[in-house]
């Protein structure tokens, strides 16, 4: 997964077999046998054929597959944080928006009322295996003649390499609605601890804006989803980044949603695993 490194343990051995005994020749001659005895012979080939039929759940795989699931649990289990992470421990502190997560969902939901308006945004555990693609890509190359402005070979740098965690953009969307009125729906990207607003839909049915069903993605998929946010006015942009930043909508949030994302999928990676365990033991 992203969050840790996996180990495959595997090997096989070679097993040796002895021949028996040669007999002597006479012994390779056959001898006729009676009628009777010929078919009980008969009839023990025809029943050492028959196979039973392998049902699931007796395969031979299963005690392999249930061991390295455990040893898997175990590894999680045991680099999993036992205390409430320091991020989401002062977010929770703060009170400014309420987490609605549903263990085996993907998608996380953060709300909270401002004057007579509901907030909510919404944002997907899947954004980190989205990333992946971005996060594998090579590393830039340079020949060992490149050299710096300063006059340094590039490479050369005694420095420890930084192993922090790798920071990747996490999409979310922001709803604001207010009674009986329509809705703003703001495509946003959160990374590095700053986010980006992509566009702005209006959606004329604000009862619409927060359903999760197949008619109502239809139904906003059918609106005009605004001009792009770079090509607005400077004034303009600015006007609608501070109405976000009121609301709460700020680097903080930008940082938080990349860590819950994480965070979230390392709980759901446990569960899958416990899920898949009972489901091969039974």
């Amino acid at each position: 997964m992203f969050h840790a490194l996996r180990r495959v343990a595997g090997g096989s051995a070679l097993r040796a077999s002895r021949f028996s005994a040669m007999r002597p020749l006479h012994s390779l001659v056959a001898t006729p046998l009676p009628r009777t005895t010929l078919g009980l012979r008969i009839m023990a080939l025809n029943r050492s054929l028959t196979t039973t039929p392998a049902y699931y759940g007796q395969g031979v795989a299963d005690k392999d597959l249930v061991h390295a699931l455990k040893k898997e649990l175990s590894f999680e289990e045991e680099n999993q944080e036992s205390d409430l992470p320091e991020f989401l421990e002062s977010f929770v502190k703060k009170d400014l928006f309420q987490i609605h997560d549903t263990p085996g969902h993907n998608e996380v939901m953060l709300t909270r009322t401002f004057g007579n308006e509901t907030i909510t945004v919404t944002f997907s555990i899947s954004e980190i295996f989205n990333a992946e693609d971005t996060l594998d890509s090579e590393p830039e190359q340079y020949t060992p003649d490149q050299m710096t402005e300063e006059g340094e070979k590039i490479g050369e740098s005694e420095e420890e390499p930084d192993f922090d965690k790798p920071e990747y953009p996490a999409r979310f969307n922001v709803t604001i609605e207010k009674p009986n009125q329509s809705a703003l729906s703001f495509d946003l990207t959160a990374e590095s601890g700053d986010y980006g607003v992509d566009r702005i839909s209006v959606l004329q049915n604000g009862k619409i804006a927060k359903q999760q069903t197949a008619e109502a993605d239809y139904q906003r998929r059918g609106y005009y989803l605004g001009p792009s946010f770079g090509f607005l006015d400077e004034d303009l942009k600015v006007g609608l980044e501070r109405f976000l930043e009121e609301r709460g909508i700020d680097s903080e949030l930008s940082l938080f949603i990349p860590d819950y994302i994480e965070y979230k999928e390392e709980k759901e990676y446990i569960n899958w695993l416990n899920h898949v365990k009972q489901f091969v033991e039974a």
